[in-house]
């Protein structure tokens, strides 16, 4: 069976590889993406959509297709706290009444959208009210659940809001999953990385395990990432085996047990993207563009539960 399937606000293709990896054949039917590296990689990994818009803001819905399924994990940067958190206020926040123009007009079968877990709790929590009663007006069953990428396949603590909107009474989020991988096996661990850490990345580093020390602990030996942040006063160590929440700043991760900075294709298999996945970017936006990505591992098992009746 083939399905439709559009996107807006596609990065670089995560429910286009999720699709693929559940082999489900679809036609691309439109997708719009508004920054030029992110669309050099949707170039060079998949086909053409039918329709691409580059600024979604100045298209004509009524001349676009309805879909089977349709994703968009809208910016996050109006609602998240490492932002100014102005919701709607910022430009940004406005790309949801866009979205929902297209889900309102087209209906389309099945949606996806996602963002970061704050949006939940913007203002008091009227903003997600407002968003839920928005498309809750609609003729859909619609279901939203936070969900943490460590319990998809991946050794990485990525908390994000998935809202899915459908027709199907016996739809069901993912159950996670009862054992996490080994974070060396995302490691690609016989490359040496040349960067060097800076004074202010060593202060972080020293400071960090000294912190592990006086719990007796010896980062150094064990697999761990550490964001050494902008300053000493911005780190992140999060849980032992664990990756960090990959941000797009990911460039200051440092993997101890290695004593080297993270590659750039070591954070997109920490985002679900195949070993073969690679980059045409550089590493500056190649690290920006896995800290912006969905985890694919998160949105497959979702698809997966979405068309469980396909053939």
């Amino acid at each position: 069976m083939r399905i439709s399937f559009g996107s807006d606000c596609t990065g670089i293709g995560c429910p286009e590889s999720a699709l693929e990896s559940l082999n489900i054949d679809y036609s691309y039917e439109f997708s719009s993406e508004c920054d030029i590296h992110a669309k050099k990689q949707l170039d060079s990994h998949y086909n053409s959509p039918r329709l691409f818009y580059e600024d979604l803001t100045q298209r004509n819905v009524d001349d676009m297709p309805t879909v089977d399924l349709y994703v968009a994990g809208f910016p996050c940067q109006s609602w998240s706290t490492l932002g100014k958190t102005n919701g709607f206020n910022d430009k940004r926040g406005s790309i949801f009444f866009y979205i929902f123009e297209y889900i309102e007009k087209k209906r389309p079968h099945n949606f996806i959208l996602e963002n970061v877990i704050h949006l939940v709790s913007h203002d008091s929590g009227k903003s997600f009210e407002f968003i839920l009663g928005k498309l809750k007006s609609l003729d859909y069953t619609i279901h939203w659940k936070i969900l943490n990428s460590k319990d998809f396949g991946v050794p990485h603590n990525r908390r994000r809001l998935y809202i899915v909107g459908t027709k199907r009474s016996d739809f069901t989020f993912p159950e996670a999953l009862q054992t996490t991988p080994k974070l060396e096996d995302f490691l690609d661990l016989g490359n040496i990385n040349p960067k060097q850490p800076t004074k202010n990345n060593i202060l972080a580093l020293n400071k960090i395990k000294q912190d592990f020390s006086e719990k007796n602990i010896d980062i150094d030996n064990h697999f761990h990432i550490l964001d050494l942040g902008v300053s000493i006063y911005r780190t992140r160590c999060g849980e032992i085996g664990l990756c960090p929440c990959l941000r797009t700043r990911c460039e200051r991760y440092w993997v101890t047990k290695l004593n080297r900075f993270l590659f750039p294709h070591e954070a997109l298999w920490l985002q679900g993207f195949d070993k073969s996945w690679e980059s045409v970017c550089s590493e500056t936006q190649t690290f920006k563009q896995a800290g912006n990505t969905m985890t694919k591992n998160v949105i497959q098992a979702i698809i997966k539960n979405l068309f469980s009746n396909l053939s």
